[in-house]
């Protein structure tokens, strides 16, 4: 990042800002329940209560559960209740996350990290010695993220085989890239906050 000028570190900051927010308004909270708990519920997902646990209740507080957990907005909602979330279309928040983190540090490295690349000379062959130890900290960081890749790699290909069907997996994917496939296109790249050193 030494090469960085100041406005390319701001930009840095925006974007991983902005992929930060981008994960939290699926997931987390957006101004309520997370978009991917409204599309759950728009899809027509609800919360029931377990049988294990209306059978453990008075019959008399069955019903007055029922009700309170069928009113539970979000899947964390109907885990508090101690209920079962069924039914709605669970996009793989796994897959997102896991999609949207590898893509947004490749991409970020690939495009912006490997700045000391451009500042080599042209046609040399041998990098002088102080150019070779400025290099050093790009390499350690692009082994870092092949390791990191992999890794994750390994845990999707674990959540496709296991845990989601193949149309939950592929809304997954879809939101996973969606955020990357904005930030970094040619459109906003080219408007300063990408660009060369």
């Amino acid at each position: 990042m030494r090469h960085w000028t100041q406005e390319r570190k701001l930009w840095a900051i925006v974007r991983y800002s902005m992929a930060t927010g981008f994960w939290l308004a699926l997931t987390q909270w957006f101004f309520g329940p997370s978009l991917l708990d409204r599309f759950n519920r728009q899809t027509g997902g609800s919360c029931t209560p377990s049988s294990a646990l209306l059978h453990s209740l008075d019959p008399a507080l069955r019903d007055h559960f029922s009700t309170n957990a069928m009113q539970a907005e979000t899947l964390r909602d109907c885990r508090a209740y101690n209920g079962v979330w069924t039914h709605g279309h669970d996009v793989s928040g796994h897959c997102l996350l896991l999609i949207h983190s590898i893509l947004f540090l490749n991409l970020e490295f690939l495009t912006h990290g490997n700045a000391a690349a451009a500042h080599t000379r042209p046609g040399a062959t041998e990098q002088p010695q102080d150019e070779r130890r400025a290099r050093r900290p790009y390499r350690q960081a692009a082994k870092l993220i092949h390791g990191l890749t992999a890794l994750w790699t390994l845990i999707l290909v674990i959540t496709m085989m296991y845990y989601h069907n193949l149309s939950e997996l592929v809304n997954g994917i879809v939101a996973g890239t969606l955020f990357c496939a904005i930030a970094y296109s040619p459109v906003h790249m080219g408007n300063g906050n990408g660009g060369s050193a």
